[in-house]
């Protein structure tokens, strides 16, 4: 319950900014929803649908700055608790949001082959 509480008070929060990050030929209709403030540096995600994974994958997203890629973290398709996932890192700055595919745990760079989603900021 206390990452949903987190997760609230982010949106509640002044300045923070959704951004809808939409899936490409490898994920069609795949859609999520990145809640991120600049100020505070939180991001969270609400996965509106992705395809399920394997145990041993996990979805990663990243902040795309000047074309280079910072770990924003992993997240679930289908969270036990809450729809709404808070990361556990600091981003203060992005142009777009990106979503791939990696091993649990998540890569410290993208699968650029297992990239399925894109969304500007």
């Amino acid at each position: 319950q206390q990452g949903a509480d987190a997760a609230i008070a982010l949106l509640k929060k002044p300045g923070t900014r959704v951004i809808q990050v939409a899936g490409n030929d490898k994920a069609p209709g795949g859609k999520l929803s990145v809640y991120w403030n600049a100020q505070s540096k939180e991001v969270a995600v609400e996965v509106g649908s992705l395809p399920p994974l394997p145990n041993d994958q996990q979805y990663q997203l990243w902040s795309l700055v000047d074309g280079k890629p910072i770990d924003a973290g992993v997240f679930e398709q289908a969270p036990a608790t809450g729809q709404i996932q808070r990361l556990n890192r600091a981003i203060d700055a992005a142009d777009t949001f990106a979503v791939t595919i990696e091993r649990r745990g998540g890569s410290p760079t993208p699968t650029l082959s297992a990239l399925i989603a894109l969304g500007k900021v």
